[in-house]
C-alpha cells in the first residue's frame, strides 16, 4: 500500500513540474512577446517533438532527460531576468519544451514497468498536470511572472527527489526500460 501511494505521488509530482514548464513557458511567451496562436503552436510542437524523442531515443538515461529540462527552463528563466535578445530567449523556450516532452515521455515509459498498467501512470501524471496549470495560471494571476519564476525555479531544480523516494533509486535512474514483475 505504502509503495503504491508513492508511486501515485511520483507521477502526480511529476505531471505537476512539467505542467509548470509547459504553461510557464506558455504564459510568459505570451505576456511577454505575443499572445498569438503562433506562440502556442510553435512550443505545442516542440513539446511533440520532444515526446517522440523521450520515445525513440533509448540510448539516454531517464535522469539525463530530467536534467536537460531542469537546466534548459533554469537557463530560459535567467535570459528572462537579464536582457537577452528576443529570438534567443524564443529558442530557449523552444529547447525547454522540447525536453520537457521528453522527460514526459520517458517517465511514461521507464516508470510504467513500476505500476499495475500504464493508464495508472497516465492517470496520475495527468491529474497532477491539470493541478499544475490551474497553479500556474493562479500564481501568474495573482502574483505575477516574477514569483512563477521563483516558484518554479523551487519545483524544477529538485525534480528527482520524488524518483529517489520510489524506493529503487538505481533502477529508476540507470536503467530504460524495465519488464513487468
Amino acid at each position: 500500500m505504502e509503495k503504491t501511494i508513492r508511486l501515485v505521488l511520483v507521477a502526480f509530482a511529476v505531471g505537476f513540474t512539467l505542467a509548470f514548464i509547459q504553461f510557464g513557458l506558455i504564459y510568459t511567451l505570451n505576456i511577454r512577446f505575443a499572445s498569438t496562436v503562433s506562440v502556442y503552436l510553435i512550443l505545442f510542437g516542440a513539446w511533440l517533438f520532444g515526446m517522440m524523442l523521450g520515445l525513440i531515443t533509448p540510448d539516454i538515461r531517464y535522469s539525463r532527460w530530467v536534467a536537460a529540462a531542469s537546466l534548459s527552463y533554469l537557463i530560459f528563466c535567467v535570459s528572462l531576468l537579464i536582457d537577452v535578445p528576443n529570438n534567443i530567449v524564443n529558442f530557449l523556450a523552444i529547447v525547454s519544451a522540447m525536453f520537457s516532452g521528453a522527460w514526459g515521455m520517458r517517465f511514461v515509459r521507464v516508470f510504467s514497468a513500476y505500476y499495475p498498467s500504464a493508464r495508472m501512470v497516465l492517470l496520475w501524471e495527468n491529474n497532477g498536470f491539470i493541478v499544475g496549470i490551474i497553479l500556474t495560471l493562479c500564481v501568474i494571476i495573482f502574483y505575477g511572472l516574477f514569483v512563477s519564476f521563483v516558484s518554479t525555479f523551487l519545483i524544477v531544480s529538485v525534480p528527482w527527489l520524488p524518483i529517489i523516494w520510489c524506493g529503487r533509486p538505481q533502477e529508476a535512474l540507470g536503467k530504460i526500460s524495465f519488464k513487468k514483475t
